[in-house]
């Protein structure tokens, strides 16, 4: 990996270190999410309801 950054030169380093550094703080930024649980439960809640029916309800005969 070495040999092939240095192949590559000094702008191949740089996009990697940088791509490095935001993986590194994008993973900070969500596991520091102090409503992150709340949210969570939200999705979930939303998506076990039922979808409510808005219409008439027909009657069968």
């Amino acid at each position: 990996m070495f040999s092939v950054l240095a192949l590559a030169g000094w702008p191949a380093v740089v996009v990697l270190l940088a791509a490095a550094a935001m993986t590194t703080a994008l993973l900070g930024w969500v596991v520091n999410d102090r409503e992150r649980p709340e949210r969570l439960a939200l999705i979930i809640r939303a998506i076990r309801q039922q979808p409510t029916r808005t219409g008439r309800s027909r009657s069968v005969r």
